[in-house]
């Protein structure tokens, strides 16, 4: 099946994109066609992904403009709480534009959009080994990986992370899987529970956690749970926060034991504070994190079917009405049912 498209096919083409338009209201609008060359490609969309806990704070107008600057999404549209297309996980295929990358499969840190130009910088080529839906990942594993980074584990930690987010439990795979410690999970949500076991990290809670913990890391919108989190270091080590709904302007009220012992707190949000190893660029870091995918253990993070696209507004304003736990979200876009069909009908199937 021919993955091009032309100039008047995308002039032609209808696009959209899910805005948040007011509080409480979403919508998908309609988006124009974008300009291609060379070095600005255009990407039909198959997957894109969101946090849950995120969505609802942006669709309720919780969102502050020092919320929107803990984060990076390079390709977020309007000011914050609304209106604002935001999000940061899409992954597509090529279909106009550079013709040595037509047809692969790519990472962009872009919100939910049917199809979008984005210069070929800013795009990241996925690996064979990981598979759309994890792919999706990407954002989330970065954010991690800059907790990590930061926290600077050494062997024989003891570790300590609390939060229920995506990101809380990459840090614990991240800590677990590659730097082979033991890692306590101090979740605050039975879902967070069953994907920690799947991904071997100890439960414990708030009364088990280890107190005097070398290595902490944070990812949770409640305050709250940072200042509990800075109980449990040791003397002289570090939390680290990872939560872009917390920022260095809000108030963290540490015990005074706990400064009294030398601890310290590094809020490391990537878009401000980056960790990564001297040297290493934004896109490499991206790509690392794409490349680190692929472990089956993963697919536990996400919901076990997928939202379609022309569904989102609504499947979103009912993840607003109640504070259920959820996995992560994946959206399909209507791309891929066609491929699908085509895939039954003549054998062909292109894409993942």
């Amino acid at each position: 099946m021919d993955a091009t498209i032309s100039r008047k096919d995308l002039n032609t083409l209808k696009i959209e994109a899910y805005w948040i338009v007011r509080a409480n209201q979403g919508a998908l609008l309609d988006e124009l066609p974008p300009s291609t060359s060379q070095s600005h490609v255009g990407v039909r969309t198959t997957y894109s992904g969101f946090e849950v806990d995120t969505e609802r704070h942006l669709l309720r107008g919780n969102a502050s403009k020092s919320f929107g600057e803990g984060l990076s999404a390079p390709h977020c549209v309007g000011d914050f709480p609304s209106p604002i297309k935001f999000g940061d996980s899409c992954v597509g295929v090529i279909e106009s534009g550079s013709e040595e990358l037509m047809g692969r499969r790519v990472f962009v840190p872009h919100p939910h959009q049917s199809y979008f130009g984005v210069q070929k910088e800013m795009l990241y080529e996925i690996p064979a080994h990981v598979s759309d839906k994890q792919a999706l990942l990407t954002s989330e594993l970065l954010r991690a990986l800059n907790g990590v980074w930061a926290a600077a584990p050494k062997p024989g930690d003891t570790a300590l992370i609390v939060g229920s987010s995506t990101t809380a439990l990459l840090m614990g795979y991240l800590l677990e899987h590659y730097y082979k410690l033991a890692v306590s999970f101090c979740p605050s949500t039975h879902m967070a529970e069953l994907i920690a076991q799947t991904l071997n990290l100890k439960l414990v809670g708030y009364n088990e956690a280890p107190a005097q913990a070398t290595c902490v890391l944070h990812s949770s919108p409640f305050d709250e749970t940072l200042t509990w989190a800075l109980t449990r270091l040791a003397p002289g080590a570090r939390a680290i926060d990872v939560s872009y709904h917390l920022t260095q302007t809000q108030t963290i009220h540490a015990p005074s034991e706990v400064l009294s012992r030398g601890a310290s707190l590094i809020f490391a949000h990537p878009k401000h504070n980056s960790y990564a190893p001297r040297g290493m660029s934004l896109p490499q870091q991206y790509q690392a994190a794409l490349n680190m995918l692929g472990d089956a253990r993963l697919d536990a993070l996400f919901d076990e079917h997928p939202v379609q696209f022309n569904d989102l507004p609504e499947h979103i304003s009912e993840l607003c009405m109640n504070e259920e736990s959820m996995r992560y979200q994946r959206v399909q876009y209507p791309f891929v049912l066609r491929q699908q069909q085509a895939r039954r009908g003549s054998g062909e199937y292109r894409y993942r």
